[in-house]
């Protein structure tokens, strides 16, 4: 009985299971016997390979490293925020004021019109010229009183062009018939842009001073050969009959 008990005692000292599953053998743990958490035989030198999702050895095969994009982070919040998205330009408008040489601009869906001047042409106006003629000077006689200022925004005589102070408008005989739609935070003075030339015998200079008349200083807009001439009477007051008129040199 004693001799059964001892060859029990001896065996089980041979052979014993550890608690993390290596089975021994006599106290050496026999090969294939240790796994990690995915069931690779660690101690026959296999690990994990997430890109690969197997057990491989990485001396016979590399495992390739999944590359990962770092999330953006706002440096205002510490937070990650999506990536910036690509928004189309807007289309060109006369913000920038495009159309040269007096041209005005209209504002359309996909861009801008010009509306040019006289003697302009091309998308901004800006092909062409205007020759620009020398006058002489007005006849030192009768004096003339400064030019008048308006204090309501009237449109002045023979204007072609006016600005509101946020829009420009085609002006006819005086009144706006065209203007752009732009939509300004800030209101300027108003302004003539550019003038008509004027014929001979149009009035280029007129001053009432009792305001019954609209006041025109065009002393510079006669056609090339000719001046603005007085009709021969003294004194400030160039109403009616009496207003300066485009006269020919000859």
């Amino acid at each position: 009985m004693m001799k059964f008990v001892n060859m029990f005692v001896i065996g089980m000292s041979q052979l014993f299971t550890l608690s993390n599953g290596q089975v021994m053998d006599g106290g050496t743990a026999l090969i294939g016997s240790s796994h990690d958490a995915h069931g690779c035989v660690t101690d026959g030198g296999y690990q994990w390979c997430d890109s690969l999702n197997q057990c491989v050895r990485p001396w016979m095969t590399p495992c390739p490293t999944i590359a990962v994009e770092p999330p953006l982070i706002d440096p205002g919040f510490g937070v990650p925020v999506n990536p910036p998205v690509a928004v189309d330009p807007l289309p060109p408008s006369c913000m920038s004021n495009p159309c040269q040489n007096g041209g005005i601009c209209q504002t359309q869906a996909s861009g801008y019109t010009c509306l040019c001047s006289s003697g302009y042409t091309g998308v901004n106006c800006d092909v062409g010229s205007v020759t620009i003629v020398a006058q002489p000077s007005p006849a030192p006689s009768p004096t003339l009183p400064p030019p008048p200022v308006s204090t309501n925004n009237q449109i002045p005589y023979n204007c072609a062009e006016w600005y509101d102070g946020c829009n420009h408008c085609q002006v006819v005989n005086g009144q706006m018939t065209a203007c752009t739609r732009m939509m300004c935070f800030t209101q300027r003075p108003s302004e003539c842009l550019a003038y008509n030339r004027l014929n001979l015998g149009d009035v280029c200079y007129r001053f009432c001073e009792n305001g019954s008349e609209q006041s025109v200083n065009a002393r510079d807009k006669c056609p090339s050969g000719s001046t603005c001439v007085a009709p021969g009477t003294i004194g400030f007051d160039s109403c009616g009959n009496n207003a300066w008129t485009c006269q020919s040199d000859h």
